[in-house]
């Protein structure tokens, strides 16, 4: 009977926390400056998900790969392909490694 109690708690503990937002997200009445915040969810996600990345790609000089990571936002921020972006820096910390 514990276990089963258990269980049920567990499965009200996900499950609500995901068909509450789609309840929510359902209605028109979002206002305008909530649905601005939830729009810079997603670009804060990525950015703490690749800066570790960035800062470890060359343990001994984590600049190097900071100075790629910039690269790549520059690139991305002029409008290039996620291609250019990635080649750009790519680029940058390759010759920043060589010297």
């Amino acid at each position: 009977m514990k276990s089963t109690l258990i269980v049920i708690g567990m499965a009200l503990a996900t499950v609500l926390p995901r068909i509450v937002p789609v309840i929510v997200m359902d209605q028109e009445w979002i206002p305008g400056w909530l649905n601005r915040t939830l729009n810079c969810i997603p670009p804060a996600v990525m950015a703490a998900l690749i800066f570790p990345g960035i800062i470890h790609a060359t343990p001994s000089h984590p600049m190097i790969g900071l100075a790629g990571g910039v690269t790549a936002a520059i690139t991305a921020y002029f409008g290039y392909s996620l291609l250019h972006a990635i080649l750009s820096a790519l680029g940058v910390v390759l010759l920043f490694n060589l010297f």
